[in-house]
This record gives C-alpha cells, structure tokens and sequence, in this order.
C-alpha cells in the first residue's frame, strides 16, 4: 500500500473509540474538528462500543463525524473496526476522553512527510485543575509528562499499510492492546517512535485512588490471556513478585511473627523500587523527587495492588470456567 498523501483523498482518518463517553466526546470531536488541517484532508471515524449513555447523540449532531457502532468486541476489535472503514493512508487513533490542540494536525503531517514508514506516538497531559493522583502518575517535568515506553492508544499515528501488515490490534484482550501493537510493530523492523509532538490532554484519568486501583485491576485481568506478552514485561514480574511474597506474609503470620514482618518489609520495598524506576524515567531532580515521594509510593503501592488483584482475579475466573467445563 502507498503511504503518499493522496490529494484525491483524506491521507488522515481520525479513529475514536468511545464506550459510554457521553463526559467528554464533545469536547474530544471538537478538539479534532479544530485541527489545523483542510477540511479534506482529514475525516473523522467514531466506532462506538454500544454505548448505553447519550455517546451516540452527542456524536450525530456533527455532521463532519461518521458514526458506526459495534455492538459487541473489545476495545481492539472497536479501533480494528475503525480502521476498516477509514480512507486515509494514515490512521490516528485518540482516545474520546481525550482532546488535541490545533497543532496536533499540522505536526502530524510533518512527522510524516519526514518519514512515512514510522509508527508515532504521543503521550497524555493531565487538566491543569488536576489532583494528586494525576499528577504523581504522570509525573510531569517542565510541564511535560513522561514519555511512554510503548505506544498508548490516546495518540497513535500509524501508516495504514503497516497497521494491516502486523494484523491490528488483539481484539482478544480488553486493555494491552496498544502495547502489543507497538512491540509487533518493532518486531517487523519498523520503527516505532515516542515524541511530546503527539501529545493530547487526557480528560479521563483516574482521580481518587479508588478508581485508579479498579483501573489496576482491569488492566492486569489480561495478564493470563497474552502470556508470552507477560513474560516479557518486567511489571508483571514485578507484580509476580509483590504478590507471592504478601501471599507468603500471610501465610506465615501464624508460624513466625518475625518472619512474616521480614516478608512484609519486603513486600512494601517493591512499590518504593518503582517510585524510583518510575522518577528516574522522569528525570525528575531529587529534591522534587524526596518532596513528592510520599504521594508516589502511595499510587506504586496501590498501582501494584490493583494488579496483583487483576491478576488473581483472572486465575480465580480461569479456574471456575475450568471446574464448570468439567462438571
């Protein structure tokens, strides 16, 4: 497939999956409407997921935006179906709980003149009214947050070309996918580049610790259902780790007092190793770092927590199913 801007075409599609999204949809398609790009040079897809809230009114009263749903599938399956429908060359997928500045477009289009054959990627700003949780997790520097290790699906510029060649997204799993889409990316020997070029404002992101462990634990509940893309990712072993050893804390709590407050020593180290991993990845300075640690540590522990009970979650599923195939 040629990736050459096709002036007879949008070279563009803007593919934004929502679910329920009746929040910020608005906000995200007017974000996008305002790209500074012509009229026809882009379109703009929403795949709704069958969405029981206003999402799909909301989406209708623009008339520039195509709707389609998709009844049933995960998240892949909705961007996979996205992508079928688009026309442009080029795909960008952005998260409808996310919005985008006028110099989203421009830059994109630059960054692909430079280099058609690369994946690009962005990473996620939070609001400038945000709280604790947002800010300590994204750890932002000079005003810029950390740029991820691997694709995220708020921002992803992608050739269509190189997108149908590594097969889309996994519409198996219902979060990862993004991460698995950059890795086979790069696996194919194409590049996969991050830049803040790409950057968006993520209106969604969790904003008490409550919400920011349930997303934990929906986000680790694939953990079993790619396990060669586990064991490739060190947070897992990481969460692996955590998990043993408080399930080892517990168990010797009634045997040995001293052992079982060693284990739990251990088990509270793990979290502060990612703190650190998670700042030095920021370079953030040590004071700032020192300062904000206590609120750092907090979300790590936390974030492990949530992921170690996606995790045990999904093994107590797999083994029902299992019992309940077998009767």
């Amino acid at each position: 497939m040629n990736n050459k801007i096709d002036k007879n075409r949008p070279w563009l599609s803007v593919i934004l999956p929502a679910f329920n999204e009746e929040e910020y949809i608005a906000d995200c398609i007017t974000s996008v409407l305002s790209l500074n790009l012509l009229d026809d040079e882009y379109e703009i897809i929403v795949v709704d997921n069958n969405s029981a809230d206003n999402t799909a009114s909301i989406v209708k009263r623009f008339d520039k935006v195509r709707y389609r749903n998709l009844e049933v599938g995960n998240v892949g399956a909705v961007r996979n179906f996205g992508a079928r429908e688009a026309e442009g060359s080029y795909l960008a997928f952005i998260d409808a709980d996310c919005v985008v500045k006028p110099a989203w477009g421009s830059r994109a289009k630059s960054l692909v003149r430079a280099n058609a054959n690369t994946t690009y990627g962005g990473s996620c700003h939070a609001h400038k009214t945000a709280g604790w949780v947002e800010k300590y997790w994204l750890l932002t520097r000079n005003e810029l947050p950390t740029l991820p290790k691997h694709l995220i699906g708020a921002s992803i510029l992608i050739p269509k070309s190189i997108f149908c060649k590594v097969g889309g997204f996994n519409e198996v799993v219902t979060s990862g996918e993004d991460t698995e889409l950059s890795i086979k990316i790069q696996r194919m020997g194409s590049s996969v580049i991050l830049t803040h070029e790409l950057d968006v404002l993520h209106l969604g992101n969790a904003k008490t610790l409550k919400d920011f462990f349930w997303r934990q634990v929906w986000q680790s509940e694939n953990y079993l259902k790619s396990p060669a893309e586990s064991l490739r990712d060190p947070i897992f072993f990481l969460v692996l780790i955590f998990l043993t050893t408080l399930t080892a804390t517990c168990f010797f709590l009634s045997k040995s007092l001293t052992l079982s407050f060693l284990l739990l020593i251990s088990a509270l180290i793990i979290p502060l190793a990612l703190s650190i991993k998670r700042a030095y990845r920021a370079k953030l300075s040590l004071f700032f770092f020192l300062k904000s640690l206590p609120g750092i540590y907090i979300l790590d522990l936390v974030y492990l927590g949530g992921r170690s009970a996606g995790l045990l979650k999904s093994v107590l599923m797999d083994v029902w199913v299992l019992k309940k195939t077998n009767n």
